[in-house]
C-alpha cells in the first residue's frame, strides 16, 4: 500500500469513528499539537481555530450539541504525500434554530508519521451563518444560475420535491400541501422568473431556458430526480424537464395545464394584458387582476371568498410588472405545442384538473393523461384553475396518495 494509499485510509477510519462516535479511536489518530481550522463566521458554534488533542475533542464532543447530521457523504478522495483532500457534501439540522443546512464541502486533512495533524475545513460559511442567526428570514433563500436570481422555499426531509406555480403567483401557493409533505418530503418552491424575488432576463427567456436553470439546480444540488410539481406553465416546464431530462424527474404532478401553445382568439385578449400591465396605476392593475381572478377561479369561490382573493391581489401586486410582461412573453404569448413530447415522458405522472378550470380546459387534461403512457386523470370537482386554492384538501389527498405509493 503506497503512503497516499495509507492516507486516504487513515481518514476513511477518522469519518467512520466519526460517524459512530467512537471517540476513543479518534484520540489514537490525532497527534499531541493537531491544528483545528473550520472557517467562517464566529456566530457558527463550530468555527475557529484549535490546537492540541484535548481542544479537538471538546470540538467534537460537543458537535452533536449543536447540529443533527441528516447527511454526510464523500464523492472522492485525493492525496499526496502528506495530505488527503476530501470532497463531498453535508445537510445537518442546527438544533439551535431547527433549521436545515447543506453545503458542499472540502476537507484537507494533513497526515504526520500515520496521524492527522492538521484538519480543515471549507464550507459555506455565509449559509451556516443565516442558518444560525435567528433573526434572518431562513425560510426563503435565493440562488443565481445562469446569471439570474431565482428565489425560493426549502423545507423538510427525505425525498425532493420541485414545485413551479403559474402566471401572477409564488411559491407561496403551494403551502398547504408543503405543511403536509415536509414531514416526509425535502418540499423546495420555487418562484418564477419575474414573481417574487426571483429575478428574469430583461432582453427576454424561454420556457426552454428555465428548464435548463431548473436542470443546473438539480444536478448541481445532487438532488438525483425529484418529483416535480407544476401548475399551469409550471406543469409545462415539469413536462419538458421530464421529456428532456429523464432521470432527474422521478414522478410528475400536473396542476391545470397545457401542452399546447395558446388559443389563438385570446392571443390579442393576453397582448392587451400585457401592456395594461406594463402601464395600469395600482388601482388599474388591481382591476386587471380582478378579471384575471374571474377567469382563473370558480364563480362560487370568488363569491364566498372575497378576503382571500383580496390578499391574492395583493400577492399579484407585489411583482415586477416588467418581470410579469416578459414572463407572459415566456409562459403565454411565446409558449409551444409540446404535444409531440409526452409519449417520451415515462415516468409516473399524476394529471390533476377541475371541473371548473377554463383557463385550460378539461379537455387538455384528458390529452396529456392519454399521451403520457403511465399516467393518470384525477378530476376535482367544482374547482378552477387554482386547485391549490380552491380545493386544497382533496388536492393534498391525491398528491399524499400518489406520492406514497
Amino acid at each position: 500500500m503506497t503512503n497516499q494509499d495509507q492516507n486516504i485510509k487513515l481518514v476513511k477510519e477518522y469519518l467512520q469513528a466519526l460517524g459512530s462516535g467512537d471517540f476513543d479511536s479518534i484520540a489514537e489518530m490525532l497527534t499531541d499539537d493537531v491544528i483545528w481550522n473550520v472557517a467562517g463566521s464566529p456566530n457558527v458554534s463550530t468555527v475557529g481555530l484549535l490546537k492540541g488533542k484535548e481542544q479537538v475533542l471538546k470540538w467534537l464532543l460537543n458537535f452533536p450539541e449543536n447540529f443533527k447530521p441528516l447527511e454526510l457523504t464523500f464523492k472522492y478522495y485525493l492525496s499526496n504525500e502528506n495530505d488527503v483532500v476530501a470532497v463531498g457534501k453535508f445537510r445537518h439540522v442546527v438544533k439551535s434554530t431547527g433549521r436545515i443546512a447543506g453545503s458542499n464541502m472540502v476537507m484537507i486533512i494533513s497526515v504526520k508519521t500515520g496521524k492527522i495533524s492538521r484538519y480543515e475545513i471549507l464550507e459555506d460559511s455565509d449559509l451556516l451563518n443565516k442558518a444560525f442567526d435567528p433573526n434572518y428570514s431562513w425560510d426563503i433563500q435565493k440562488v443565481k444560475i445562469n446569471g439570474h436570481i431565482y428565489e425560493y422555499g426549502d423545507k423538510g426531509i427525505g425525498e425532493p420535491i420541485l414545485f413551479a406555480h403559474g402566471l401572477f403567483m409564488n411559491h407561496t401557493i403551494f403551502e398547504s400541501q408543503i405543511k403536509l409533505l415536509e414531514k416526509a418530503f425535502r418540499c423546495i418552491s420555487f418562484n418564477m422568473p419575474g414573481h417574487g424575488e426571483s429575478g428574469y432576463n430583461k432582453e427576454g427567456w424561454t420556457l426552454d431556458s428555465l428548464v435548463d436553470d431548473l436542470a443546473l439546480f438539480i444536478t448541481e444540488n445532487d438532488l438525483k430526480s425529484v418529483t416535480f410539481v407544476g401548475q399551469s406553465f409550471g406543469g409545462t416546464v415539469g413536462m419538458i424537464l421530464a421529456a428532456r431530462y429523464p432521470e432527474l424527474v422521478k414522478k410528475l404532478i400536473l396542476l391545470g395545464t397545457t401542452s399546447h401553445e395558446e388559443f389563438s382568439d385570446r392571443i390579442e385578449n393576453w397582448k392587451g394584458v400585457r401592456k395594461n400591465i406594463l402601464t395600469a396605476s395600482p388601482s388599474e392593475l388591481e382591476e386587471v387582476f380582478k378579471k384575471i381572478q374571474e377567469k382563473t377561479k370558480g364563480k362560487g369561490w370568488l363569491e364566498n371568498n372575497q378576503d382571500e382573493a383580496k390578499e391574492e391581489r395583493k400577492l399579484m401586486l407585489s411583482h415586477d410588472v416588467e418581470g410579469l410582461a416578459i414572463a407572459i412573453d415566456a409562459a403565454v404569448l411565446g409558449r409551444e405545442n409540446i404535444t409531440n413530447i409526452l409519449s417520451t415522458i415515462k415516468c409516473p405522472t399524476t394529471v390533476v384538473i377541475g371541473t371548473d378550470d377554463t383557463a385550460t380546459p378539461i379537455e387538455l387534461s384528458y390529452e396529456i393523461a392519454n399521451k403520457i403512457p403511465n399516467s393518470k386523470l384525477e378530476i376535482i370537482q367544482n374547482a378552477g384553475h387554482h386547485l391549490h386554492i380552491e380545493a386544497p384538501e382533496a388536492l393534498s389527498k391525491i398528491m399524499i396518495e400518489f406520492m406514497n405509493a
